[in-house]
């Protein structure tokens, strides 16, 4: 132990040197001070903000191309997602007539089949189109086509509905959404209610018609999978996620389409068909990325 020494007038008389009392030093005199408002700790990650784009993703670009010989001012059948890769394997959709392009990778394709009026566009049936190019792809689409209505085929998840009265997934209804008057509601669907939400592209299409006051109607078939997160890239839509719906549940789904078309169901879903090969270009799937290494590190 260091003691400290203090000089005093009694080096006069020759005294010793007496210690000072030592202060104790464990008073925390911040104790009652007010803290600050923001007590952050960073370090070297923290730098940057992370909510920040990176600056390579400020600016993306969404260049829609659509290459072929395309039929305008019809009305458009849409079928999007896991909801196409079923329904256009039971109907016969013909050859395919125009690809749509997304920044170079094939998203789309337009047929026009003899069963109906209108132009029926495939769209996402193998691939994820990123949350920021949706709204600019279906405004490319509609303003390349010129729809006079459009129809939609797509999906919503089951599970994560919020309804009132639970239904459970297996039991789940085909629900709609409308910007007219044509509803399906006698005939076993639901509507698709608040305070549920769609993030797909179909939602971009409708509300595309909805700002310019144009007959849109968009059926969803119950998906058994929760929904994907955005995503933020084009990404393959995988082969995991394949749904078999029920005969009965896709013949309905087809009728009301041509029905909200104001058409009859002169052609009906066939899964037994065999009217598309299941090795169909634009129905090719490729295989799931590998998931990450999740080994414990010991």
């Amino acid at each position: 132990m260091v003691a400290v020494f203090k000089q005093t007038d009694a080096l006069r008389f020759r005294t010793p040197l007496v210690p000072c009392q030592r202060i104790p030093m464990d008073t925390d005199f911040l104790a009652d001070v007010i803290p600050p408002r923001y007590a952050v700790e960073s370090d070297e990650e923290d730098e940057e903000n992370p909510l920040l784009p990176p600056a390579a993703q400020a600016n993306r670009v969404v260049d829609v191309k659509i290459a072929g010989d395309y039929p305008t001012e019809k009305p458009m059948l849409l079928a999007i997602g896991l909801a196409a890769q079923t329904w256009a394997k039971g109907v016969g959709l013909g050859e395919v007539k125009a690809s749509i392009v997304l920044n170079g990778i094939q998203v789309g394709f337009a047929f026009s089949p003899s069963w109906t009026k209108a132009t029926v566009v495939v769209s996402e049936a193998t691939i994820r189109i990123p949350t920021w190019a949706m709204y600019a792809y279906a405004e490319a689409v509609i303003a390349a086509l010129k729809p006079t209505s459009i129809v939609i085929l797509d999906t919503y998840s089951a599970p994560q509905y919020i309804d009132a009265h639970p239904i459970s997934a297996a039991d789940a209804p085909i629900r709609y959404l409308s910007t007219d008057a044509w509803s399906p509601v006698g005939r076993g669907a639901s509507p698709f209610a608040p305070p549920n939400v769609l993030q797909a592209t179909s939602a971009a299409f409708m509300l595309i018609s909805a700002l310019s006051s144009s007959a849109a109607t968009l059926l969803l078939l119950p998906s058994p999978y929760s929904m994907l997160p955005p995503a933020s890239e084009l990404s393959s839509l995988g082969l995991s996620r394949e749904i078999d719906w029920p005969t009965a549940t896709m013949a309905a789904a087809h009728e009301w389409l041509l029905q909200a078309l104001g058409e009859q169901a002169s052609s009906k879903w066939d899964r037994n068909s065999s009217r598309i090969s299941a090795r169909a270009p634009w129905l090719t799937l490729k295989r799931d990325e590998p998931p990450p290494d999740s080994g414990m590190y010991l």
